[in-house]
């Protein structure tokens, strides 16, 4: 039967692709491409880097990803060593001999014992024994942690340093930690993983990342500098947790925001992200609206128009996005003060330059009303 790595050189071949041109359309690190065809898996920092990066691969090559992590597991569980031992029945001796052989064993080593002592040997043998065992020890640690590189812990809201090749951040999403590594460093950029995705980041780029892979973005990363002549390669980043807060209007064309009764979407236990939904314009009767935003830096965008496909892209300086809806627009924003925001015309402030916001602009009011009113609801 084929194996894993062949299946893949071979289709990569078959399709006239290069290992480079891999790696840069599917923002795999070559070493790891490689590593997958050669079937070198000690490589990858652990196994989900390795069965996401995997599942990447053979769907760029048209493979069937589930046919081939099914592959890789069966290999694991072929090199598993049989348990002969357990297999073997071995027959005891009898209780007799044990005890004979036991009482002339420790006769000699207490013997023997007693003349090493008085020549010194034993206490010597047992010093140096142990600080040399101390210092392999030591040796043999300082070697597994530069294989494996620097472990980091994003604590605070902002973490910005310089970070070598092969570093992982613990990134706190919720209850749990998920592990955001810099795999490699190119003149170009830096290549970073998550747990089933791999990202190429370009020099003095700004990305959102999804780093616990629900569909929300949890972790705002600059690239400032890059260094791949230093030994390891190294990275200047600025890494920005991101919590995210519902919209918050300042306002519409420059006036003081109108607030409305209407409840917002969802609720939070922390009083700071609590807002209250705003007024936008009345209305005669429900008509349809038109958005407009303007991007004035790198934002990450997503948005739901009356309750069809969610639409997901990041947008550069100059950028421009315009759409309308009969219901309701629902926006997600990662830079809220880089998005100029307008609705039926009118400019809605959104937020602050990095803050991520969250909201839902909306009708409230009944048919009974004289007017109805467009709203943006915060949605925690």
């Amino acid at each position: 039967m084929e194996s894993i790595g062949e299946k893949l050189r071979t289709t990569r071949t078959q399709k006239g692709y290069s290992i480079e041109q891999v790696a840069r359309d599917t923002h795999i690190a070559k070493r790891f491409v490689e590593a997958m065809e050669t079937e070198d898996f000690d490589v990858f920092p652990g196994e989900p880097y390795l069965l996401g990066f995997l599942r990447t691969y053979s769907e760029f090559l048209e493979l069937d990803s589930q046919e081939m992590v099914g592959l890789y597991k069966n290999l694991k569980i072929q090199e598993q060593p049989a348990p002969i031992d357990d297999l073997v029945v071995k027959k005891s001796p009898r209780p007799y001999v044990i005890a004979a052989l036991a009482v002339l064993v420790l006769g000699g080593l207490g013997v023997g014992g007693f003349f090493l002592v008085r020549a010194g040997v034993i206490g010597q043998w047992g010093e140096g024994s142990q600080g040399q065992q101390s210092a392999q020890t030591t040796e043999t640690r300082e070697a597994a942690s530069e294989e494996q590189g620097r472990q980091f812990l994003l604590q605070d809201q902002v973490l910005e340093r310089r970070f070598s090749q092969g570093d992982t951040v613990r990134v706190p999403v919720g209850d749990n930690e998920y592990p955001f590594s810099i795999e490699e460093v190119t003149e170009e950029g830096v290549s970073v993983s998550t747990i089933e995705r791999a990202t190429m980041l370009d020099l003095d780029s700004e990305r959102m990342i999804d780093v616990d892979q629900n569909g929300e973005g949890d972790l705002q990363v600059l690239v400032r500098e890059v260094d791949p002549a230093e030994s390891p390669p190294s990275v200047v980043m600025r890494l920005d947790r991101v919590v995210q807060s519902p919209v918050a209007s300042g306002g519409v064309d420059g006036e003081e925001a109108v607030p409305s009764d209407t409840e917002a979407v969802g609720e939070t236990n922390v009083s700071e992200r609590e807002q209250s939904a705003q007024v936008i314009e009345e209305f005669d009767e429900r008509e349809e609206f038109e958005i407009e935003i303007e991007f004035r830096g790198y934002t990450w965008f997503r948005h739901v128009i009356d309750g069809e496909q969610r639409e997901e892209q990041y947008m550069e300086s100059g950028d421009t996005f315009r759409a309308s809806a009969r219901e309701e627009f629902r926006l997600w924003l990662s830079n809220a003060g880089a998005a100029g925001f307008r609705v039926a015309g009118r400019e809605v402030d959104l937020g602050d330059p990095g803050e991520v916001v969250t909201g839902i602009i909306t009708w409230a009011g009944s048919e009974d009303d004289e007017t109805v009113r467009l709203e943006l609801v915060p949605l925690y």
